[in-house]
């Protein structure tokens, strides 16, 4: 590791000590996915290195001369576009010193905004000087001091190519970026130079260039002399973290709650947080310069993890959190059989002829369809039966597939009534009762030819036998792989009746399913497994099973792994 670290110094430096991260990661593992960066994210965990948005950076070491620089070009790209000016302005501690400006000739036409803005300039010289000329003595004044400036993620690389492209070799000298400092102090949102400056209480009348290099000294002396930003604290802090399942919670300079989260790698996450640019995450926008502290717990697994959040979520009521809520979500599935032609509708609150919760809103959106689509359910919103004396609308293009009966052209009660009663003795969870009645279909189906109906049929059996399909008359255990004692979670009718370790479950009391705690819990655990099914086992229990009959079960579960239980 030690090595990496060092080859990664050397090319921070050959590149004038900025780097994209799939740049550098492809440079030292010759690869730059995901998975590469991460890895490089671990790599980099040292004070030598600071991430800025979606480069890594070498830490500026201490320096007596610290030197602004400001750039003036026709664009950003420098394959496409050419260096026009460049300024420099020494740092000192009683304000901005000597200063460095030149012109350099771009071999093309200048913007007209960027000819108005050096009008002054490009009045008394008579020749502009070439590249290597300008960059040669802009070599020279900076020397070994550590430039700063404003925004150099494009800035300091594009510096650099002009270097390559004149045949010079590039710049070595340590860099400072005021960009992220100034996300720290103005809360998330990307500001101007001029806004940041009035944030600290400086003037920025003039718009001149050489102006902005004075100002951008001014401004790293103000910066450099403050105490640094509560962000930063919470920074150091999350090095710290365990790279362990667990919860953690942000909280403003007042302790009011801002987030909380969970993650099976706390410090990886609670990083990714802290160092990602200001938009990757509009929703969490701000949270990394209001953070004052930083609060965690560990938890044995991901699961105990997303328990406590939500118990954490229902106490506080985080700002950030409450702030991405927008609506119940709808993981109901309601087939009033009540009504003459009842139709499945997606609602978000639990009543009669309803069944769930799913594990998601789009768990039950799959399953409403499947059901539908399969027993020629109704999906249209006409009223049923048609009033007297109106004209019968004509049918919609489901009856000429014969994926509808047609309640809206004819009489179809009896046969209709048949189909809602076998569509909710599917959706009622009793898989004795429902695979028969999917696969009849899928018979039928087949004896007509209808290859298409037949296939909605096979998907929904798959569906069906994926556990847990709804919470409601849900039983069954789960598993995570454990590095202590296995703990195991148990769900009965759908609630939440234990959760701890496999040898206390015998002599253990389960709580009651009809505890509201123990449901609200149950539909938390229902929703990880929604979106971890690769990550647990689920071994199915019998219903209303006593602590013993099911330590029995999962005990011999445990001891046949390889055996579909």
């Amino acid at each position: 590791m030690d090595g990496l670290r060092d080859r990664a110094i050397a090319l921070l430096r050959a590149a004038g000590g900025q780097l994209p991260a799939s740049a550098l990661a492809h440079a030292l593992f010759r690869g730059s996915s995901p998975a590469w960066k991460a890895l490089l994210e671990r790599l980099l965990d040292d004070d030598c290195f600071q991430r800025a948005g979606d480069c890594w950076q070498l830490v500026a070491p201490p320096s007596e001369r610290t030197v602004a620089l400001v750039l003036l070009t026709t664009g950003q790209d420098p394959a496409r576009h050419a260096l026009v000016w460049v300024g420099a302005c020494e740092v000192g501690p009683a304000g901005p010193g000597a200063t460095f400006s030149t012109l350099v000739a771009p071999g093309r036409r200048l913007p007209g905004w960027l000819a108005d803005r050096l009008a002054s300039e490009l009045a008394t010289v008579e020749a502009l000087p070439s590249p290597p000329t300008a960059l040669t003595a802009l070599r020279q004044f900076l020397g070994e001091a550590t430039v700063v400036g404003f925004d150099l993620g494009w800035a300091w690389p594009f510096l650099q190519a002009q270097y390559r492209l004149a045949g010079l070799p590039p710049l070595t000298n340590p860099v400072r970026d005021l960009l992220p400092e100034a996300l720290a102090l103005r809360g998330g949102a990307k500001p101007t130079l001029r806004a940041l400056a009035e944030h600290v209480g400086l003037p920025s009348s003039s718009q001149h260039p050489l102006e902005e290099a004075r100002l951008i000294a001014q401004l790293a002396s103000r910066l450099a002399s403050a105490p640094p930003p509560a962000a930063t604290t919470v920074l150091a802090r999350a090095r710290h973290l365990p790279d362990s399942p667990g919860v953690y919670l942000f909280r403003d300079a007042a302790g009011a709650p801002l987030y909380v989260g969970t993650a099976s790698r706390l410090r990886r996450r609670v990083l990714g947080y802290l160092t990602r640019p200001p938009d990757h995450e509009r929703e969490l926008r701000g949270l990394p310069s209001l953070s004052a502290s930083l609060e965690w717990e560990e938890h044995p697994d991901s699961l105990a993890a997303a328990l406590r959040e939500a118990e954490l979520l229902t106490q506080l009521q985080p700002r950030f959190n409450t702030q991405r809520q927008v609506a119940p979500a709808r993981r109901y599935l309601e087939l009033n059989v009540a009504e003459p032609y009842p139709r499945l509708r997606q609602v978000a609150e639990p009543a009669p002829y309803r069944f769930g919760p799913y594990p998601s809103a789009s768990a039950a959106r799959r399953l409403g369809r499947l059901v539908s689509q399969v027993f020629a359910l109704r999906v249209c919103t006409r009223r049923l039966p048609p009033r007297q004396r109106r004209a019968v609308r004509p049918p919609c293009p489901l009856l000429g597939r014969g994926r509808c009966l047609g309640p809206c052209q004819q009489d179809v009660h009896s046969e209709y009534t048949t189909r809602a009663a076998e569509a909710t003795a599917v959706l009622s969870g009793n898989l004795d009762l429902a695979i028969p009645l999917v696969q009849q279909r899928a018979r039928e189906a087949l004896a007509r030819g209808d290859r298409q109906l037949a296939e909605r049929c096979i998907q929904l059996l798959r569906l069906l036998s994926e556990q847990p399909l709804a919470g409601e008359g849900v039983d069954l255990a789960i598993l995570l792989p454990a590095t202590g004692p296995q703990r195991v979670y148990v769900i009965q009718a759908g609630a939440l009746t234990w959760a701890g370790p496999l040898a206390e479950l015998a002599g253990g009391q389960l709580r009651s399913p009809s505890d509201p705690q123990a449901r609200q819990q149950g539909s938390v655990a229902l929703r990880w497994l929604a979106t971890n099914r690769g990550r647990a086992r689920t071994v199915p229990l019998p219903p209303a099973a006593p602590a013993p009959a099911v330590a029995t079960r999962v005990r011999a579960a445990v001891a046949t792994p390889e055996a579909t239980v």
